[in-house]
């Protein structure tokens, strides 16, 4: 403990200073880290996909051609309601099947398969966490996912066929909407034969995608941060401006005691309020892209190898489903050592193949572990980063 200078017993210093080497000493120093990661739009630039705010490149800067009030407009629950096309419109373009995973995806991947992910809670919507194979019930999509989408019609004669599972009842309008679900697959095939606005095959009401509009609630399962967070050893923030709330709160819910390291271009918590008299020192800063911040982080954690591996097993896969006949695709397939066939005849399969290749774990020296509840210390807890 140290000693201020008004003699008020302060924490000790957590990190040795505030780089990635110092966080990464800290991991090391731990037999089973328990790590909450919470990444934005950042981590999917190298993707392809934009992120938001960026001047220049960003969504909302590129927007203009849609003649909205607003760049936010466009996720705008009212607004979609009166002109579903621009959304849908803008969807089409988007369109995340196109995109694959990038690295930093591969590295939440890896630190699953060394058992040390408690969660990765992710602002994004584009799908690329399923499609690097980070399992559904340690991914909370913050923000909704592009993956099913869902009628906002309410239930007519036309819709009684729909199964009752599809029908939902609102608490607060005793209306019954008719909620029947189409999945990715099916209402990108209607967006690619022109059908703007998508409209429920059963009711002819508006769909929309799962995703968070301003103007919704998250998802439930977002509630499962004021567990996971106080529990968590470790936290990693990946790729956010930490300006959308209720999600950027979600640094302060980790003890006084968690090392926290923000990989960004920028510092993101400088916005915020200023530095806090009772630091702990136990905050460290990448600045540059996720990408390279992961890769650095992998080298200095001995994961190197193994989220190389992901990645090259990912596309030995991607490139076997879009040419089985190849002789270099089929030689891909043999090296992972599973059928190619059962494993890259659809695309929904390719992450069955990966799976059962490195459910072998053969990369990891580490024992399958549990979430173990951790001492109870949450204080001098702060909404800042602190350098």
């Amino acid at each position: 403990m140290g000693l201020s200078v008004t003699g008020t017993f302060l924490p000790s210093a957590v990190l040795s200073d505030s780089s990635i080497e110092a966080f990464a000493a800290k991991v090391r120093e731990m037999r089973r880290p328990r790590i909450v990661v919470l990444s934005g739009a950042g981590i999917s630039t190298a993707a392809g996909i934009p992120d938001f705010r960026t001047p220049g490149t960003g969504l909302y800067a590129n927007l203009a051609k849609y003649r909205l009030p607003a760049p936010e407009a466009i996720f705008d629950l009212n607004y979609f309601r009166m002109r579903p096309d621009a959304f849908w419109t803008l969807a089409r373009e988007l369109d995340p099947s196109r995109y694959v995973p990038t690295y930093t995806h591969f590295f939440i991947r890896a630190l699953h398969e060394q058992g040390w992910l408690l969660r990765n809670y992710t602002q994004n919507i584009d799908m690329l966490e399923r499609k690097a194979g980070i399992p559904e019930d340690l991914l909370v999509e913050a923000h909704g996912t592009f993956a099913t989408a869902r009628c906002l019609g309410p239930r007519t004669a036309a819709a009684a066929s729909a199964p009752p599972s599809m029908i939902t009842t609102s608490a607060a309008t005793n209306t019954t909407t008719c909620s029947l679900t189409l999945d990715f697959t099916d209402y990108m095939a209607r967006l690619q034969r022109d059908e703007v606005p998508v409209r429920c095959p059963s009711c002819g009401g508006l769909v929309k995608p799962s995703i968070t509009f301003f103007g919704e609630s998250l998802p439930p399962r977002f509630d499962l941060a004021w567990d996971d967070l106080p529990q968590a050893d470790l936290l990693i923030v990946l790729g956010t401006s930490l300006m959308v709330q209720p999600f950027a709160s979600l640094i302060s819910q980790v003890g006084a005691h968690v090392p926290r390291l923000l990989i960004n271009r920028e510092a993101a918590w400088a916005r915020m309020a200023p530095l806090p008299t009772t630091s702990t020192r136990r905050d460290a800063l990448y600045l540059g892209t996720t990408d390279d911040g992961c890769r650095r982080l992998a080298e200095l954690l001995g994961i190197a190898p193994l989220v190389q591996a992901l990645q090259d097993a990912y596309h030995a896969a991607h490139a076997a489903a879009s040419s089985p006949a190849s002789p270099a695709s089929a030689a891909a397939v043999a090296a992972l050592g599973v059928p190619a066939a059962s494993a890259f005849g659809v695309e929904g399969t390719q992450q069955v193949a990966l799976d059962q290749h490195f459910g072998q774990r053969q990369f990891l020296d580490v024992e399958a572990v549990g979430v173990e509840k951790p001492l109870a210390e949450n204080e001098f807890q702060n909404d800042v980063f602190e350098l």
